[in-house]
């Protein structure tokens, strides 16, 4: 999921940090899973873990619906 437990942590933190972002443009598909897809690629860039972990996969899944 993280490769350390500080990083879990910032990681979650950049994700609580976009969910309101996210929530906001519900109604437009193209935005949100555009805004899915920078927190996606922030995240991979602070931590490769995410981008091979199915755990990340359902979240940004769920984001995106």
């Amino acid at each position: 999921m993280a490769s350390s437990l500080p990083s879990l942590a910032v990681l979650l933190g950049l994700l609580a940090e976009r969910a309101e972002a996210i929530e906001a443009v519900e109604d437009d598909e193209e935005a949100r899973a555009e805004a899915v897809g920078e927190l996606r690629a922030r995240m991979t860039a602070f931590d490769a873990y995410v981008e091979d972990t199915p755990f990340w996969d359902e979240v940004f899944e769920y984001l995106a619906e």
